[in-house]
């Protein structure tokens, strides 16, 4: 095989993995990446639907706490992660224990475990009502570099705040919890590099420098 050959291979190859993938489970993307399953929710087993109720009773501290004192910053995408210690605090009050995750960055955001102690994985999302039907990414899962942090067999949960801003704060007008077992979406693949390899020879040519 020549050379030209190989090239034009490897670009068919490259052509076909790059093209995404469509309504891929979720319950198998989790699978691919960290070997562990999704179990889902029954509401007719009895330790879910303790489960549940106790939750239930957590969202509503936390629909109380956030409308006592607003979500305080000017930037939308920073309300989940303070809205993420709302629901931390009270799954604490509530007796959850949370379990530490070894990586704080990245898909699930919380994992606690119930009297029984099986483990659940709980995702905090925050949305305003004008943007609840958008077709735009806001929720995404990536490949870990190394360990996962989907390290248990657990059931996957979501639960989602509506938000709207009132006086230069943030406060809830809905809460709701999601099974997302059976979540569907799209595998992408992307081109990435350094700032060691993007401002260095020979990853890349400088065709000009200015100083200021």
């Amino acid at each position: 095989m020549t050379d030209k050959e190989r090239l034009a291979r490897y670009e068919k190859l490259l052509r076909q993995i790059l093209q995404p993938l469509e309504e891929v489970p979720l319950e198998l993307f989790v699978r691919a990446i960290s070997e562990k399953r999704i179990i889902p929710i029954d509401p007719k087993n009895e330790l879910d639907a303790s489960l549940l109720n106790r939750l239930e009773l957590v969202v509503r501290r936390v629909l109380k706490e956030i409308n006592k004192v607003g979500i305080d910053t000017y930037r939308p995408n920073e309300a989940g992660n303070k809205a993420e210690e709302f629901v931390r605090l009270a799954l604490e009050e509530n007796s959850f224990r949370l379990h530490k995750l070894s990586q704080s960055a990245g898909y699930p955001d919380l994992l606690i475990f119930d009297d029984a102690e099986r483990p659940t994985y709980l995702e905090v999302k925050t949305f305003n009502i004008k943007t609840v039907n958008s077709t735009l990414r806001s929720f995404f899962i990536s490949p870990p570099k190394k360990k996962s942090k989907i390290e248990f067999d657990a059931r996957h949960l979501l639960v989602a705040f509506q938000l709207e801003r009132k006086n230069a704060k943030f406060y809830a007008e809905k809460a709701s919890l999601y099974d997302i077992a059976f979540l569907m979406g799209e595998v992408k693949r992307e081109f990435n590099t350094s700032n060691q390899k993007l401002y260095a020879s020979p990853y890349s040519k400088e065709l000009f420098s200015l100083l200021a």
